[in-house]
């Protein structure tokens, strides 16, 4: 594309000089703030390690349409995939284009880019995110055909309005039901003693809700496991792991985990919550929650809020977060399509793929 005084062409971090990052920390934070406009914006090095961290495992392909005369990125389309044993159908697909730019047909070649690489890959489907605060997104969508798979919301604690009371009597109740379970965290990577049993209990997201998705349940290896791992610490994030674990047994019941970076130290993300269905209704859930937001007040004090994602139809999870003080900050939708759909979509209106 060369029409007004643009350039749509591949992006590629392996090769990518500083100008080049530095035009993409640009237009990523014109994202954030459009998505998040109370979060501080990413540093350049925050975005570089971001493109070239990633596991090994992992395929991306990007491209950016950018103004000639200066570089600067207006529109991004990328896709990504995982060449692991399962959901080896699926793509994710993240297309952006700046606010005033919009409507001038940059989307539409940049999605026929992204539909013809996941093709190749022999994929068949492909999966978006998109948020209502954002109009053009679900327009799209729409258009293309694509099906609506999971509605979500990312829920936010204020950490100052939780009552920290409250969290106390939540574990001190779970003792006294569960006094033959104990509590413990694993900071940063995974025991290597324990690692077969983590994954079994790892096993316990599939029992999430996935609504309209058509998505395989994820079954990870230690390998896998291992390869994230050595990823967060490219990107310099760490991970808190909470768990029960029966006294007598030794068997795991749940856990729940939290990452944080120091680059973004007022804000900690929420991450699996999960209890095997053998050991639920014991408060555990409850317990190992509040028992790692008392650990998030006492020792990252400069942390103001508490960020989750959770599907609309996980009534359980939301039951225990809007106790504990979260309320909806942001709803989104993930969206499914046929990449043979997207192709005649794009080919419709003149894009060749």
């Amino acid at each position: 594309m060369t029409d007004m005084g643009l350039r749509t062409r591949k992006f590629d971090p392996t090769q990518a000089s500083s100008d080049e990052f530095a035009a993409m920390n640009v237009f990523e934070n014109q994202q954030l703030e459009e998505s998040w406009p109370d979060d501080p914006p990413d540093e350049l090095d925050e975005t570089i390690r971001h493109w070239t961290s990633a596991p090994v495992f992992e395929e991306r392909g990007a491209w950016i349409t950018e103004r000639i005369a200066d570089g600067c990125i207006v529109a991004r389309g990328m896709v990504t995939w995982w060449d692991m044993g399962q959901n080896r159908h699926l793509a994710d697909v993240d297309l952006y284009v700046v606010p005033e730019m919009r409507r001038q047909r940059l989307a539409t070649p940049l999605l026929g880019r992204i539909a013809a690489a996941a093709d190749q890959a022999g994929r068949r489907l492909l999966l978006f995110a998109t948020e209502p605060d954002i109009p053009a997104g679900p327009a799209l969508m729409e258009r293309v055909g694509a099906e609506e798979g999971l509605r979500a919301h990312t829920n936010q604690a204020t950490i100052s309005d939780v009552d920290i009371s409250m969290m106390r009597r939540w574990q001190e109740r779970a003792r006294e039901r569960a006094a033959d379970f104990e509590i413990a965290c694993w900071d940063g990577p995974y025991p290597d003693d324990d690692l077969d049993a983590i994954l079994e209990l790892m096993e316990v997201m599939n029992t999430a809700p996935r609504d309209d998705l058509d998505m395989e349940d994820f079954h990870l290896t230690a390998e896998e496991v291992r390869e994230f791992e050595r990823v967060d610490a490219l990107r310099q994030e760490e991970r808190w792991t909470m768990y029960a674990r029966h006294r007598a047994s030794g068997e795991f019941a749940g856990y729940t985990e939290v990452r944080y970076q120091p680059t973004k130290p007022h804000l900690v993300h929420q991450g699996d919550t999960g209890v095997l269905p053998a050991f639920r209704n014991r408060g555990l859930g409850r317990w190992m929650k509040a028992a790692m937001f008392e650990r998030i007040v006492l020792e990252r004090p400069e942390v103001r809020y508490i960020r989750t994602g959770n599907a609309d139809s996980n009534t359980a999870m939301h039951s225990i977060n809007r106790e504990m003080g979260f309320r909806p900050r942001k709803s989104w939708t993930i969206w499914q399509a046929e990449i043979s759909r997207v192709m005649d979509y794009v080919r419709a209106h003149g894009v060749t793929v």
